[in-house]
Parts: C-alpha cells; sequence; structure tokens
C-alpha cells in the first residue's frame, strides 16, 4: 500500500511514538521559554524603565572631619611598630555623624526647611521613585536613606557624604543644610563634653563659695554679738596693761618696803603709798582675762580657723576650675570642612546603560542557576 502523508498510522507508525528518537527537542523549546521569561523580559523591562522612564538624579555632597583644638597626639610607636593605627579620640564623634547624616532627626529638620516630602512626591518624579503623598514616616525616612550615601575612615576621620534630588539646585541646597545641622551637632557634642567637664568642677567652686560666706557671717555675726572687732587683740592689750599695772604695784611694794625701815607705820607719805598700792592691785582684779577674754577668745579662735579653711578650700576649688576650662577648651571640637558642595551641572545618577547591562548579566546568571538547579534533580530522579 503506497505510503500516505496524510495518515502516519497507515505506514505502522504509532503516533505516540512520533519524536521518540528526539528526546531534547521538548527540553530545549522549555528552556528557551524560560530564558526569554527569566532573562530577556526583564532586561527588556530595565532597558524600557531605565532609557526612557526613569527620572534624572543629581548629586552633590561635601566633605569634612571632626577635630579639637587641643594639641596633636604623640607619635604612636605601637603602630608604627605594628602597622596597626591607633583610633582617634574623634572616632566616636565621626560615627555619631555618620548615624545622624541618615537619621530621621535630620530629615525633620530638612524637611521643615526644603518640603522633601512635597519634592519627592512631584508629578515630574518617575512612578518608581515618586513618594506617595500619604506615605507614612517610615517610608519618607527610608526614600531619604536611598537618597543620601556617606561613608567614614576611622583612620584619617573623613566624612563623605552624598545627596541626591531631582533638580540640581535642591540637590545643592540639601547637600549644604545637611552640612549646616552636622556642624550644629559637632558644637552641641563639644558643648555638652565641656559641660561635663566644667559641672563638677563649678559644683566645688559654689560648695566652696558658701562654706566661706558661711564663714565670713558667723564671724561678723560674733563681732556684732560681743561688740569687739578683734578679741585676740583686746587680750594682748589687757595682758600689756596688767603687767604695767603689776610693775607699778611692785615699783611701790619695793618704795613701801623701804619707807617702813626708815618712818612711822602711821607716816601720811607710807599711808599713801598703801592707797596707791590698794588701787593697783584693784585694777589688777577688774583687768583679769581669765574672767570675760578668754571663752570670747576661743569661739574667736575657731571662727578664724574655719574661715582661713574656707579661703584655702575657695582658693582651690577656683583653680581646679581654671584648669578645667583650660582642658575643656583643649577638647572643644569643630567641623573642618575640606569640600563644599557644588551645584551638579548634569544628572550622574540613574546610570542608564550600566543598569541595563547589570540586569541583563544578572537576571541571565540567575537563569542559569535555576536551569542548573533543574537539570540536576531531573538527572538525579531519573
Amino acid at each position: 500500500m503506497p505510503y500516505d502523508r496524510s495518515h502516519p498510522s497507515s505506514a505502522g507508525i504509532p503516533l505516540n511514538d512520533f519524536g521518540a528518537d528526539f528526546p531534547g527537542a521538548g527540553r530545549g523549546r522549555l528552556a528557551l521559554v524560560s530564558f526569554l521569561l527569566c532573562a530577556v523580559l526583564p532586561t527588556l523591562l530595565s532597558a524600557v524603565y531605565f532609557l526612557g522612564v526613569a527620572s534624572d538624579r543629581y548629586v552633590s555632597g561635601a566633605g569634612f572631619a571632626v577635630r579639637g583644638l587641643g594639641a596633636e597626639a604623640a607619635p604612636d610607636s605601637l603602630g608604627l611598630v605594628t602597622g596597626i593605627p591607633r583610633a582617634d579620640r574623634m572616632t566616636p564623634d565621626g560615627y555619631i555623624l555618620l548615624e545622624y547624616l541618615e537619621s530621621r532627626d535630620l530629615l525633620a529638620r530638612l524637611d521643615a526647611e526644603l518640603d522633601l516630602r512635597a519634592a519627592y512626591a512631584a508629578p515630574g518624579v518617575d512612578p518608581v521613585l515618586r513618594l506617595a503623598p500619604d506615605a507614612t514616616p517610615e517610608v519618607f525616612h527610608d526614600r531619604w536613606r536611598q537618597r543620601i550615601r556617606s561613608s567614614f575612615d576611622p583612620v584619617t576621620g573623613l566624612i563623605r557624604f552624598e545627596v541626591e534630588a531631582f533638580d540640581p539646585d535642591l540637590a545643592q541646597l540639601t547637600a549644604q543644610r545637611v552640612l549646616t545641622h552636622a556642624g550644629a551637632l559637632v558644637n552641641d557634642l563639644s558643648e555638652a563634653a565641656r559641660e561635663r567637664a566644667l559641672g563638677h568642677a563649678e559644683a566645688e567652686r559654689e560648695r566652696a563659695e558658701d562654706r566661706l560666706r558661711a564663714a565670713l557671717s558667723a564671724l561678723r555675726a560674733f563681732r556684732d554679738r560681743e561688740g569687739v572687732l578683734d578679741p585676740s587683740r583686746e587680750a594682748e592689750m589687757d595682758a600689756e596693761r596688767r603687767g604695767e599695772l603689776f610693775a607699778r604695784l611692785a615699783g611701790l611694794r619695793a618704795r613701801i618696803a623701804t619707807l617702813e625701815d626708815r618712818l612711822d607705820s602711821g607716816a601720811p607719805a607710807l599711808g599713801l603709798l598703801r592707797s596707791q598700792a590698794d588701787t593697783l592691785e584693784t585694777q589688777l582684779a577688774e583687768a583679769s582675762v581669765q574672767d570675760h577674754v578668754t571663752p570670747r577668745l576661743a569661739d574667736y579662735e575657731r571662727l578664724q580657723v574655719e574661715k582661713r579653711l574656707a579661703e584655702e578650700g575657695y582658693a582651690s576649688a577656683l583653680v581646679s576650675l581654671e584648669q578645667a576650662r583650660f582642658n575643656a577648651g583643649r577638647q572643644e571640637r569643630y567641623l573642618a570642612i575640606y569640600a563644599h558642595p557644588a551645584r551638579p551641572v548634569e544628572p550622574t545618577r540613574p546610570r542608564r546603560a550600566l543598569s541595563v547591562v547589570l540586569t541583563a548579566v544578572g537576571a541571565t546568571l540567575l537563569w542559569g542557576i535555576a536551569a542548573l538547579l533543574v537539570l540536576g534533580v531531573r538527572d538525579h530522579l531519573a
């Protein structure tokens, strides 16, 4: 019977066995379809987006370092030997600034000054990057972190940041404001460190001053109460006066003893001398220091000792305060700017051709890895 092309079964070949000699044909078609879907299609979509839809982004940035007014650190001998540099004392401030550049606190200040939310939600921004008008603060913050890039070198202490915007003027202005707020943060950190350094010394000075004021007040109250300016001087004067009285009394007694051998006991001259001697003895009794000067002198000396100690403590507190101010001044920090924000002339992001190429390479690699895994599983199950 002649061969009929329209009826393969007429040649004695089962329909289900057609193509059995070509087992790789179905796998080839499946591999082709998967390659088109997993590699070619993402590449085409990325080309459409990056070459025709993505908005231009302008970049402006600055560079700075945190520096102190103190003397330079001594040479690091261990670092010269080991090759490991010593951490600078400004390094913690650098990490603080690095976190601050991406913080919500800085974003809130920039938004209040530049209205970044409106700029990110402008109709001219492509739909992928455009911020929804009702976006939450968390989403807004995430977009800000995508628009800023920062780096910190702990060895040199240099900090560099770049800010993206959809307008060149806004990019430069945003970078300038970021730099201004970073400088304000450094000033706040420096002032806080200064207050901590001076706080204890100032408190000690205030306590010493209060003690001195109390000692002077007690001494003044004593003088007002006792009616004397210096009881110690009064005691010296009393002692001198008693000495004079004793000397005069001794002289009178010597004269009386001499005249008693020469004159009668009732002689008028002896009577006069004895009367003068009695008067001197009465004056000596009245001038006794022990009766009224000694207790006041003890209180006065105690107050004088307290005043002297308070004055010494106050002088020491003043010296400590001046030393603390000197040390605080040496530790004061400032922002040393080595690169100021510039107005970008042309957009540098996105890198359109590079993005398309990277998408193509990445999608192809992923497809290849997935294909190898599928073939490995099939071979294992076969």
